[in-house]
């Protein structure tokens, strides 16, 4: 019988064979009898034979079954993983709304000078990057060009916030600062990534994220007696993932989010202060009429190890696609790079900021390279937009020394003392004799 079938649809008589012994039951065999278009008379009853374990369409069968079962035991294990990973930084931010209280800030109020009578209305514009607050730089490793770490930050941020009072409430009576506005451009955590997590000041990437958040909230909290609303942007940097690589698709599974969660928690109470965190990457902020592009930068690539060319074309294709909605943009502002620079873009400027040290371990022995611990001060106007540009150096070496030495407590943040091995002085090359 197999031989007059196999002969009738110019099969192999294996083929026949093969076909019978896959379905034995009579709902399988009416099927079979379907699929090769024959009458039912034609097929008898499918031999009770066992499957034929050489058989190669049965091998390939069992191939793809153990294949496609390898598949679905890795793609669920990935699913979990995802589950997780996905759920640590956003689940925390939830429940934090359970427990972080508003901050009830008593400071002093701030003094002012006499405005002139022709002030002219202004905002102000500053950068806040690449904070790196649990980081851990010390002066033996840095040549001792630095020593860096969690309470040398409450320092510098003191200096920070300081000169800005200053500037816009004593040091420039022609201009009536109205706003300021904060470019919070990521990285304000060192994070997880290069192995870095039991080496930062905390050891823990948490703990570091809301240490640093309600810090910066009693910062703002402080300068909000200076203007009429604090706008703070936050765009998050790549050293506060949590995977391996960058993931595009969530800028929210970043340590920078529950930073800027913390600070907008602790800053509930207070009216003149607004924490923006926009789900992307980037930020569109209008000051003045003009219109900014806020980008952590990590994803330029340079040309032979120089970045400039490649945030060049960069800004050439984000006007590009700016352009579909009629809305050119003025003016960008990045971090990443550690160096702080304005250099022309579009029809304003691209700000560049500085970090907040000097150099660390990387820096110096893979790029040797190092920087003044800087951040930028912008006046904004309506006619000029970026009107003045003022350098503010946050590193005071006396007043750190004298931290260290106990005689100096900065007045934001809490005191969080970690255990650590005796350093060389900073300012001093550390040379063995």
């Amino acid at each position: 019988m197999l031989a007059r079938v196999a002969k009738k649809l110019k099969r192999s008589r294996a083929a026949i064979k093969s076909a019978f012994c896959t379905y034995k039951s009579a709902k399988w065999h009416a099927a079979q009898v379907e699929a090769l278009s024959v009458e039912r008379s034609a097929i008898a009853e499918p031999p009770g034979a066992e499957h034929d374990p050489a058989d190669p369409k049965l091998r390939q069968a069992e191939r793809r079954v153990v294949f496609l079962n390898d598949e679905v035991r890795q793609l669920r294990t990935k699913l979990k993983h995802s589950d997780r990973k996905d759920g640590i930084v956003l689940e925390l931010a939830e429940q934090l709304e359970s427990f972080v209280q508003p901050m009830h800030s008593n400071f002093p109020a701030a003094q002012w000078a006499p405005l002139k009578p022709d002030a002219e209305s202004v905002d102000a514009v500053v950068t806040l990057s690449d904070q790196h607050g649990d980081r851990v730089v010390r002066t033996a490793g840095s040549w001792g060009l630095e020593r860096y770490d969690f309470n040398v930050f409450r320092c510098r941020i003191w200096e920070w916030a300081k000169m800005i009072g200053r500037y816009c409430s004593v040091h420039l009576p022609n201009y009536k600062f109205e706003t300021l506005w904060v470019w919070h451009l990521g990285d304000a955590v060192n994070g997880d990534i290069h192995n870095m997590k039991h080496r930062n000041h905390f050891g823990n990437s948490m703990v570091a994220s809301l240490a640093i958040g309600d810090l910066q909230a009693e910062v703002f909290a402080y300068l909000s007696q200076f203007f009429e609303r604090i706008a703070v942007v936050c765009v998050p940097g790549n050293h506060g993932r949590t995977t391996s690589k960058v993931e595009w698709e969530d800028p929210f599974d970043n340590f920078d989010y529950l930073v800027a969660k913390t600070m907008k928690l602790r800053l509930g109470d207070n009216d003149k202060v607004e924490i923006f965190t926009p789900r992307a990457w980037s930020a569109f902020v209008e000051v003045r009429g003009y219109l900014w592009n806020l980008n952590h930068g990590h994803g330029v690539r340079g040309v032979m190890g120089i970045p400039w060319y490649g945030f060049e074309r960069r800004e050439g294709r984000v006007q590009r696609l700016a352009s579909f909605n009629n809305r050119p943009i003025d003016y960008f502002a990045y971090g990443h790079f550690h160096t702080p620079m304005t250099r022309p873009s579009g029809r304003g400027k691209a700000v560049h900021s500085g970090s907040w040290y000097f150099t660390d371990e990387y820096a110096l022995n893979q790029l040797a390279v190092g920087n003044t611990p800087e951040q930028t001060l912008l006046v904004f106007s309506e006619r000029f937009g970026r009107q003045m540009e003022i350098p503010l150096m946050v590193r005071d070496e006396e007043k750190e020394q004298a931290m260290f030495n106990g005689e100096y407590t900065p007045p934001f943040g809490r005191n969080l003392v970690v255990d650590e091995p005796e350093d060389p002085e900073l300012g001093t090359t550390p040379i063995i004799s």
